[in-house]
């Protein structure tokens, strides 16, 4: 026979401060363009701003 046990009520512990609303786009564009610079004779690309990923896009031909 299985014994329901009761628990203690835990305490409520507030939330950390949350990280800001991720745009999927953004993150899209900037993964495309690291990908772009990223490779075995680059090595890796460093973190890109939106406008560094969108000027290497262009620059790759692969965005109009």
């Amino acid at each position: 026979m299985n014994a329901v046990v009761a628990e203690k009520p835990q305490p409520f512990v507030p939330w950390g401060p949350l990280s800001p609303p991720v745009n999927p786009e953004e993150t899209r564009i900037r993964y495309l363009a690291q990908s772009v610079l990223s490779g075995p004779e680059l090595g890796q690309c460093p973190p890109l701003t939106l406008d560094q990923a969108l000027d290497v896009l262009r620059w790759a031909g692969r965005l109009p």
